[in-house]
């Protein structure tokens, strides 16, 4: 029993200082403005796997529209910035692993949208009881024309 936890350990260290040696520490760092320059607050920043297009993380940018994707494999990725309002833009980038590499900055085009028009419609109550008098609706009702 001493002897299969003694292996267990040593293999335990083993594994973790190669998983160590394999995984670097690097960060993708950017920012997000409109086309005016102005810094955008809030937009949804998405890091997404070439191979497979799987989310591998996830940031949402801050008020000077700064945003940052820490512990990072090397790879290529698919960077996609959106936000209400505003219309989508992505790139696709090769990062190596290490430090932090810097990436020019988004710029969102905002989006127009033409909106449908919208109808309002209003129906009276069918009866109107008040102190002095009591009141029928007759357009509330359905009479056959």
């Amino acid at each position: 029993m001493c002897r299969l936890f003694y292996h267990l350990a040593v293999v335990g260290v083993f594994f973790s200082s190669f998983m160590q040696s394999i995984q670097t520490d690097g960060n993708i760092v950017g920012q997000v403005t409109s086309e005016n320059q102005s810094f955008l607050e809030g937009a949804q920043i998405v890091l997404k796997s070439c191979k497979d297009s799987l989310v591998v993380k996830t940031a949402i940018s801050n008020k000077d529209g700064r945003f940052v994707l820490k512990h990072l494999l090397s790879g290529r990725y698919i960077i996609q910035v959106s936000m209400v309002g505003y219309q989508k833009e992505a790139r696709t980038i090769s990062f190596n692993g290490e430090g932090s590499l810097l990436i020019d900055p988004f710029r969102l085009k905002i989006e127009i949208q033409q909106l449908g028009d919208i109808v309002v419609t209003a129906k009276r109550k069918p009866v109107e009881i008040s102190a002095e008098k009591t009141v029928i609706n007759l357009s509330s009702f359905n009479l056959g024309s």
